[in-house]
Formats: structure tokens, sequence, C-alpha cells
């Protein structure tokens, strides 16, 4: 394998701003995509993978994985495509300094060279894990009630993410599936 620059794209809004329509768009193109997800009723159209075996791993097009506790351990052996981590608050690390912390940015630092884009899907940037901040390199802002004065310590563009939230959130009023990009 190669390496190449690996894309940590953020993507948050409010419920039933196109945040799900937006991924589907972006993963479509993909040769592979793991969709990870804490909820057995999303993305149940896709089928279920449960990242179990090296096979588990062999296989083209997009597949649900229901998070569990070994889920980040295994999710290493994947390769050549595209993770979703949607509604990422509930499972992943928030500790960068414990040992799966350390553990996940090994993962995120070795995307590039696994060739492995990430996508992290969550309400706000509040529930963001700090683990991700040093590696994202697009953020799409939909519409958010996020408070970023609270993420402000992480948040390295905080002013220019702040003056976006205020623009997106403006222009959501007229149009609820409206969204801006920012790339780093």
């Amino acid at each position: 394998m190669s390496s190449r620059y690996a894309k940590l794209v953020v993507i948050v809004g409010v419920r039933g701003c196109g945040k799900t329509t937006l991924v589907r768009k972006l993963i479509e193109h993909s040769a592979k995509t793991i969709v990870c997800t804490p909820h057995i009723y999303e993305w149940n159209d896709l089928p279920d993978n449960e990242l179990k075996t090296p096979s588990d791993f062999e296989f083209s097009g997009a597949e649900r994985h229901i998070i569990n506790f070994d889920t980040l351990k295994r999710l290493p052996c994947f390769s050549n495509g595209a993770i979703v981590f949607d509604d990422c608050k509930v499972f992943l690390p928030s500790n960068p300094t414990g040992s799966d912390g350390k553990k996940f940015i090994e993962f995120l630092i070795g995307g590039r060279h696994k060739a492995v884009d990430f996508f992290v899907v969550a309400h706000g940037l509040t529930q963001i894990s700090p683990l991700f901040f040093p590696y994202i390199t697009d953020i799409i802002l939909f519409k958010t009630d996020d408070n970023l004065q609270l993420a402000r310590q992480k948040l390295l563009h905080f002013d220019e993410l702040q003056a976006l939230q205020k623009r997106v959130n403006e222009r959501a009023k007229k149009n609820q599936f409206y969204c801006e990009r920012l790339k780093f």
C-alpha cells in the first residue's frame, strides 16, 4: 500500500439537517465503507458486518457495523476505504493520554498508509472527541445549537468556526439543509 493524504472530515448539525444524506453522497465512490454506529435502527439498509474475522474486512460497497467493546481494537485491520463514525460521542475514546486514546491516535495517523479516509458525524463540535482535532482536514457544518465556547480549547480555528456557525445558522432559517465546508 502506498502513502497518501488521508481525509478526516467532521460533519456536524442538528437532527434532520441532512448529515446522513451528505455522508451517503461522500462515500458513494469509495470502493468500500464501513459505517460504525451505536444504533441498530440507523443505516439499516446496509448489510451488517461483525468485523470479527479477516474475511469480514474483504468486502466492497458499504456495510454497517454496530459498535461493541471490541470494535476499536479490530478497526486497525481495515484498509483501502472509508470509515464513518456515526454519532461518535457514544463510543469513541475521549482521553488522548489513556491507552485506548493512544492506540486510536496511532490508527488515525496510520490511516494514510492504509488508504483510509474517516468521516466523523455528530450533532455538534463539542461532541467530537479531542483525539480527532489535530487530524481534521475538513469540517462540514450544518445548523447546530452547539455552544462552541465549551470547545474553545480544542478548536484550532475557533474564531473562524464561530463566524461560520453564525452564518450557517442564519442561512439555515431559510433552508434547513444549508451547510458550508471549511478546509484546513
